[in-house]
């Protein structure tokens, strides 16, 4: 099968994953059918950030959860690593997330007395990259995805996970840039397909096909007829933990009789990377 008509497939796959989606999530459709996104860059940010390591259900849980169970952001800063990974049910990868948004929260207030990122839509496409950069476990497809939908930047935003699962289905060669490739395949489909196909890609690369080779569930995938990693090596079945385990009970309303002293803030722009847990 030729790359283009995979790209075809993937983009069925990708609208029928809306329509499973859509019904349980918090991000609203208009008539347009684009996803009624958050309105402020911190939570397109936040959410984000969870998506690129939780699958669709559970980022959006988590995301619903933060903006439900405190006041604003500010709380959400002042609270304890704990109450964060609570609010997220205690998800895969919680720790992790938990301390990339107290960090980048806390960055926020110190520099600027304030907790949100709206002092960048004045700015340049580029200003707004190397701003974002500062944050080192910032993935990049996040300042992408960020940029293309306030700014209706036309690409389709790639994260390195997405990359990956791309190659293997031979959509992709190993030779083009990121940014060469996040503006090829936008050009390729119809502009209200790239984010969808964006979520998709982002939820398979977490549930079936992540980097890690040992990791890969191809048996269960959807798309192995057509997948030239699977056609090398007809991987088995993943031998982990139950993916996306149901999170644990959300924590009860009154946090102050369990929730432990509150981290000392850190400064996420110094950070060394987070390490990345197999899944």
């Amino acid at each position: 099968m030729k790359a283009h008509d995979k790209l075809q497939t993937l983009v069925e796959e990708a609208v029928s994953f809306g329509k499973q989606w859509s019904p349980r999530n918090s991000l609203r459709k208009t008539e347009g059918g684009e996803r009624d996104y958050p309105q402020k860059l911190l939570d397109l940010v936040i959410f984000h950030q969870l998506h690129v390591v939780l699958s669709a259900e559970h980022a959006l849980r988590g995301y619903r959860a933060l903006k439900e169970d405190f006041v604003d952001w500010n709380e959400v800063r002042v609270s304890s690593i704990r109450e964060i990974q609570e609010a997220l049910g205690l998800c895969p990868n919680s720790l992790e997330l938990s301390v990339f948004i107290k960090d980048l929260l806390e960055l926020l207030h110190r520099e600027r007395q304030d907790v949100s990122l709206e002092f960048l839509a004045e700015k340049s496409l580029g200003e707004i990259r190397q701003y974002l950069k500062r944050f080192r476990t910032l993935d990049t497809s996040t300042a992408e995805f960020l940029i293309r939908t306030r700014r209706e930047h036309p690409v389709l935003p790639l994260s390195h996970s997405m990359e990956v699962v791309l190659n293997r289905l031979g959509i992709l060669g190993k030779g083009d840039s990121r940014p060469k490739n996040e503006k090829t395949l936008h050009e390729s489909l119809d502009p209200s397909q790239s984010l969808l196909l964006h979520h998709y890609l982002l939820n398979h690369a977490v549930e079936v096909c992540p980097p890690d080779e040992n990791e890969i569930d191809c048996p269960s995938c959807n798309l192995r007829h057509m997948c030239a990693f699977y056609a090398r090596s007809g991987k088995k079945p993943r031998r982990i933990q139950e993916k996306n385990a149901r999170p644990a009970a959300r924590h009860s309303k009154d946090r102050s009789a369990k929730a432990p002293r509150a981290s000392k803030p850190r400064d996420i722009a110094k950070h060394k990377p987070l390490r990345k847990i197999s899944r």
